[in-house]
């Protein structure tokens, strides 16, 4: 199964977990809003969470400085998404996306070792809507799903994890940067998600209003056949949008001590 996703700066958003990771310069280090978190730190790793917790609050409503836009709600102009398997063989495509509920994630706990550089991030959301414009073609379990027309989704206490783990290699200027292993985005759980697409089957309200009640009463089938795809194009985005850290010195990210 795959997703493919245009516009996947915006995916970054949804998983949150890399709000973070978009540091600044003051005197001469990239700091992390107010204060770096160091090397060596005994709390290396609740300086990290701090960090995470306060991103979230800071870019509610954007950072015109450092070019971020508001996740209150988060615009995306443009999403296309292709799933493929035994059951599911769908693609949906999606603009003028609106996503609400960002600036309620939560960042529950982190685990990790500066010193092996592995980290596990675990994140939870509350609700997050989606609205915009769709056009569908496929199956979705084994019933056919056509349509375009206007999209809600809802999905209610999410659960998720990021993993990441890097190394560090020294670079013809002698300095250390990091090189990322693994960038893994894992979905464990989530409470509920209600879809809502107008206009299927160009407007039969009939066997368009059939669909989605199956689709609705099978939600958590529907959401365990996408998850996987959802799963590697998020990791994929995480990893593509924190590549940014691989070119700066790892000491201007993390003084040392």
């Amino acid at each position: 199964m795959g997703l493919t996703l245009k516009y996947s700066f915006a995916l970054l958003t949804l998983c949150s977990c890399a709000l973070a990771a978009a540091p600044q310069v003051s005197n001469g280090y990239y700091t992390w809003y107010k204060k770096p978190c160091k090397q060596n730190d005994a709390k290396f790793t609740d300086c990290l969470l701090k960090t995470a917790r306060v991103g979230v609050v800071e870019l509610k409503n954007g950072d015109s400085k450092r070019h971020l836009p508001s996740i209150n709600p988060f615009f995306l102009p443009k999403m296309e998404i292709t799933t493929g398997s035994d059951q599911v063989g769908l693609k949906f495509k999606m603009q003028d996306v609106n996503i609400y509920g960002l600036p309620d994630i939560q960042f529950l706990n982190i685990k990790g070792d500066e010193k092996i550089h592995k980290y596990e991030w675990v994140i939870q959301t509350k609700t997050i809507n989606l609205d915009g414009n769709y056009i569908a073609g496929g199956k979705i379990l084994i019933l056919p799903v056509v349509g375009n027309g206007k999209f809600q989704f809802s999905l209610k206490d999410m659960k998720c994890r990021l993993k990441i783990k890097h190394e560090l290699e020294k670079k013809a200027d002698g300095k250390e940067y990091i090189k990322f292993t693994q960038v893994q985005f894992i979905i464990d759980d989530v409470k509920h998600v209600r879809y809502t697409l107008h206009n299927l089957f160009n407007g039969d309200k009939l066997l368009g209003g059939q669909i989605l009640t199956f689709i609705n009463q099978a939600w958590r089938e529907v959401f365990e056949e996408v998850k996987p795809g959802i799963e590697q194009t998020m990791s994929e985005v995480i990893k593509y949008l924190i590549t940014p850290l691989t070119r700066v010195p790892y000491d201007y990210i993390f003084p040392p001590s």
